[in-house]
């Protein structure tokens, strides 16, 4: 008889351990870390282009200044590399003010400026009147910002402006004047607009 009652008592002693476990092990709770959530990744926005008549006066503003003010650095720059560009964008503008008239010609409703607008022309007064000291840092600074606005704008016609003729233009462009960004950064990186290294 206690033999039984042993057994009976074991074998409710054994099946409450059992279901205390099963109770545990559907309680628990997962500490794993989240998985991450998914990256989403938002495209730069572009800037909203600018319609064919400003575009192409725009660009023949820049064109302008750039020879201009190249025409002036190659004469009154003290540093050899310095004078060097700038023989080298007025060169290139003046290419690209030909391609520019070209397509001109073909569209009635395009017009070229025939001047320098403000801005422009207080950047190429502030040039004409640097002092000898002063005069490669002030035409590198500016050929600094002018190279990069020129590049965006070109950019952006490139993607979306209304003139095939000068999407074509603006996407033939747009890497050449990067190429000129990069080659004003690299002088000015180097230290050449330094009145240090004005006459090397």
């Amino acid at each position: 008889m206690k033999t039984t009652i042993l057994g009976a008592v074991s074998a409710l002693v054994l099946a409450a351990a059992l279901a205390g476990c099963g109770q545990t092990a559907t309680t628990a709770t997962d500490t794993s870390p989240p998985a991450p959530a998914a990256e989403t990744t938002t495209p730069a926005p572009v800037a909203a282009p600018v319609s064919a008549a400003d575009f192409v006066t725009k660009v023949a503003i820049s064109d302008m200044y750039e020879i201009q003010a190249s025409q002036l650095a190659a004469r009154r720059a003290g540093n050899a590399q310095i004078r060097s560009f700038a023989q080298t964008m007025v060169h290139d503008h003046t290419a690209t003010s030909a391609q520019l008239r070209g397509i001109v010609r073909g569209h009635a409703d395009l017009a070229l400026p025939n001047a320098l607008d403000s801005q422009h022309q207080d950047m190429l007064s502030e040039l004409t009147n640097a002092s000898a000291a002063e005069f490669d840092q002030k035409y590198v600074d500016q050929q600094t910002h002018a190279h990069d606005d020129a590049e965006q704008l070109l950019t952006a016609y490139a993607q979306n402006g209304d003139n095939a003729d000068l999407r074509a233009v603006a996407s033939e462009t747009a890497p050449k004047v990067q190429h000129h960004l990069d080659m004003v950064r690299a002088l000015d990186h180097s230290g050449a607009d330094e009145p240090a290294n004005s006459h090397n």
